[in-house]
């Protein structure tokens, strides 16, 4: 006879997984403002703002303050008039970094770009997993099981499920959606 896996054994497993290559884990209670690891100011933030800001530092070294302090801004407010063209930017931003522009000690006006991942070193990288990661926004309250960060952003994020959950979910995503595929609030 074989026996199931629970989810929570699954979640274990991954996480033990993810340690075992080196990355940093973490309990979601423990980011949140009153946690003892606090990152989040809410269970609203996706974003661990202090580790994108210290790879911002640690990446790009060479560019002024002021300029990183800029990409900063630009990668933690988007402003494009949709998710999808706030999507898009943030992926070119992710791959190509952050357009820049300071002045120079010689007065002239530099331009460069912030890299927000090390692709040549990814131990150069802040890699963390944070399990049981809530998300509160408006009515809608999510946890998924497991959730990868890279220098500070949401990387990727796993729910486990039982066959019998996963099926219920998503007849609930049927019914609540009309099966229709939603992106963003846009039906795609």
């Amino acid at each position: 006879m074989t026996s199931q896996l629970t989810e929570s054994e699954v979640e274990e497993a991954a996480l033990s997984w993810f340690a075992q290559l080196g990355y940093d884990l973490a309990h979601g209670e423990d980011v949140v403002r009153d946690g003892p690891h606090a990152e989040r100011e809410s269970f609203g933030d996706v974003l661990l703002v202090q580790r994108l800001r210290d790879a911002i530092d640690r990446l790009n070294p060479t560019i002024p303050d002021e300029a990183r302090e800029d990409a900063f801004r630009r990668v933690v407010r988007p402003d494009r008039p949709t998710l999808i063209a706030n999507n898009r930017a943030f992926h070119r931003m992710l791959r190509d970094g952050v357009e820049v522009e300071y002045r120079r000690d010689d007065g002239n006006i530099a331009g460069d770009r912030v890299g927000l991942i090390d692709y040549e070193d990814p131990d150069n990288n802040d890699w963390l997993v944070v399990n049981q990661f809530t998300v509160i926004e408006g009515q809608h309250n999510r946890r998924p099981d497991v959730v990868v960060f890279v220098n500070g952003w949401r990387y990727t994020q796993a729910a486990n499920r039982t066959a019998v959950e996963s099926a219920r979910n998503a007849e609930g995503h049927r019914r609540r959606h009309g099966g229709r595929a939603r992106c963003g609030g846009e039906v795609a």
